[in-house]
């Protein structure tokens, strides 16, 4: 027994109605239910069911009713009538036809995308390929899930989340076909409406092209001007200790034990170059010895890359107060808080102009309301420091002393473009740098 059901879940006064698909398996008490989104857009209005008096009969399920006598209303209501019933046959038809093992949320979702977009007969009928672009990425991730990392499996959910959201503002569904300049358009209107910055357009918008591109080695349509597609990005001037500043870290005395702690952490990602999923694993038993070197052997989580990097003095020497250990290992989240507080305590409170993220709702605080944006403007340069300053100083305070192969050896690099996006140097410190070779 399966049935089709929709319903009105927007405070919008005009939005497309949501449907539910429920169907039973002999023997179990509770229905199975999908929810997906249908391409029925309705006023509020017009879907909306008078209140039941007491002593009536209950409305028959599914079936739309109104005391409206306006016959354009009315026709509209018909109108809406047959599509509803439209799309409940073709989906229970699809329902009776296909085997129970196959149900899932991806079938249902698929089933609606069907019903609007027919495959032609020569399409390979073996697998269904998602036409929408939102329903198209979790096809797009099924078939890369053997490669991809968690962290890039919940950037494009999260961009699928923004596209649902963008589509509900606006009152569309859109294609892969449909991702050309008009999307682009629209696109940066919705996301400049939510507070989002350039950057974030830029980034997106590639991810977004790259599910199209994807899709179109599926022979799904995509539009001529996908290739071209392209947003400017802002230029961000990330911050970095220059030698100056990183001795004032290594050398702080005073501080309470969970900031003295993070701050060894901090010094020693400073004198590794190495990303905070890394340095924060590392433990002695990663370490051995070659020559009377002693090195790091570890294998970096982003990219898969195994790596064996020197011990500097610099890390030794913090080893060395904990009997040969790594300070006591925390969160990522704690990690960027804690060095915060640890600059604060070393003076660095300068003023640059740089970005960093913030609540930029009215009611500060944690809510569910709440819009974490990246802001721009003058902030005091402890405030700006992230887990990242310390792969930008060694990147740059190593960049002239250190034969770049050796360089890119340490970070992980592959191209010295990749590299030169680390390099942070003032213009006074490469005027002061450049001094030493006159």
């Amino acid at each position: 027994m399966a049935s089709l059901s929709f319903s009105y879940r927007s405070k919008k006064p005009k939005a497309f109605l949501e449907v539910r698909f429920s169907y039973r398996i002999e023997k179990n008490e509770n229905p199975i239910s999908f929810y997906g989104r249908s391409q029925i857009e309705v006023e509020k209005s017009y879907f909306a069911r008078p209140k039941k008096k007491k002593g009536e009969k209950k409305h028959k399920k599914n079936q739309h009713e109104t005391t409206s006598t306006d016959p354009v209303i009315q026709n509209k209501q018909n109108d809406l009538n047959k599509e509803m019933t439209d799309l409940r046959k073709f989906i229970l038809d699809e329902f009776k036809k296909t085997e129970l093992e196959l149900i899932n949320k991806d079938w249902f979702l698929n089933s609606i995308n069907e019903y609007y977009y027919p495959k032609s007969n020569n399409q390979n009928t073996s697998e269904i390929i998602p036409s929408l672009i939102v329903q198209y990425i979790p096809y797009y991730l099924k078939k890369r899930e053997d490669e991809m990392k968690q962290t890039s499996i919940t950037k494009y959910n999260v961009i699928k989340k923004k596209l649902q959201r963008m589509e509900d503002a606006i009152s569309t569904r859109f294609q892969i076909q449909d991702i050309d300049e008009n999307f682009k358009r629209q696109f940066v209107q919705y996301y400049k409406s939510e507070s989002y910055s350039i950057n974030t357009m830029h980034r997106e918008l590639g991810f977004i092209k790259t599910i199209c591109r994807h899709a179109r080695t599926k022979d799904v349509t995509t539009s001529n001007e996908l290739d071209g597609l392209k947003l400017d990005k802002d230029p961000v001037k990330h911050i970095y200790f220059n030698e100056d500043e990183l001795k004032i870290l290594e050398d702080l005395q005073g501080l309470k034990p969970y900031l003295e702690n993070a701050r060894d952490w901090l010094v020693i990602s400073c004198h590794c170059g190495q990303r905070i999923s890394d340095f924060l694993r590392f433990n002695k038993g990663m370490i051995t010895e070659k020559k009377g070197v002693r090195m790091l052997t570890f294998t970096q989580r982003k990219t898969d890359k195994t790596m064996s990097i020197a011990l500097s003095p610099k890390i030794e020497k913090i080893l060395q107060k904990r009997n040969g250990d790594f300070p006591r290992s925390i969160s990522h989240q704690r990690y960027n808080d804690y060095i915060k507080e640890v600059c604060k305590e070393a003076g660095f409170k300068e003023l640059i102009h740089g970005k960093k993220q913030d609540n930029i709702t009215k009611e500060k605080g944690k809510n569910k309301n709440s819009k974490m944006r990246a802001v721009t403007d003058f902030f005091p340069k402890y405030d700006l420091v992230t887990s990242h300053i310390g792969r930008r100083t060694f990147a740059t305070l190593k960049r002239d002393v250190m034969p770049l192969s050796l360089l890119m050896s340490m970070t992980g690099h592959t191209t010295e473009a990749a590299l030169n996006t680390y390099l942070q140097m003032e213009d006074e410190d490469k005027a002061i740098q450049a001094y030493k070779y006159l």
